[in-house]
């Protein structure tokens, strides 16, 4: 068995031990992680305390929201991918903050789940596969294990477009001169 067969086997086997909070929030903290490998791997190489103050703390990609956003905008995401980090985000956060007993049957979370565009987009191109019995906590499984080994592996085609420290120059462009 391959090591990413090992890691995603462990990471599922977790999640199905977890009650649906934690399903939710172990889920979205390996999407959160995946993410950031995904952006450390297209942008320049740096060393780790520069990487840490742009992932960590206060850095501006310190969250899911702006590692979503910025990924979507640099061309690492399409839209559907995008559309459905941010539906997981807000699951996540709804888990994470909210104090009454929320699981994935609340209706906010379950109206969630059933909008993420890669499961709707899974059903129709295996209709061989029955998914009749699926609720929305292995809509929200499927769906972020699916995105986590995209992730994954566009990780490792990003370094083949790794962004390159451009070569210094004069800064100011030559300016022509007016005068005659």
């Amino acid at each position: 068995m391959g090591t990413w067969q090992t890691v995603y086997e462990v990471m599922i086997a977790d999640a199905n031990r977890e009650s649906d909070r934690g399903c939710a929030l172990v889920l979205a903290a390996n999407l959160d992680n995946r993410l950031q490998a995904l952006l450390e791997s297209f942008f320049i190489e740096q060393p780790k305390s520069k990487r840490n103050a742009i992932f960590k703390g206060n850095g501006c990609l310190s969250t899911f929201s702006s590692r979503i956003k910025i990924a979507f905008a640099v061309g690492l995401l399409g839209d559907d991918e995008r559309h459905d980090l941010d539906i997981i985000r807000d699951i996540r956060n709804d888990f994470a903050h909210d104090e009454s007993s929320i699981g994935f049957s609340t209706r906010s979370v379950r109206d969630r789940c059933n909008s993420m565009r890669l499961y709707q987009n899974m059903k129709s191109d295996r209709p061989e596969i029955d998914f009749s019995q699926d609720n929305s906590r292995s809509k929200f499984q499927i769906t972020s294990v699916s995105l986590c080994l995209m992730l994954e592996d566009r990780a490792k085609g990003a370094t083949e477009d790794r962004r390159l420290v451009p070569t210094s120059r004069s800064i100011l462009p030559k300016i022509q001169s007016t005068s005659g």
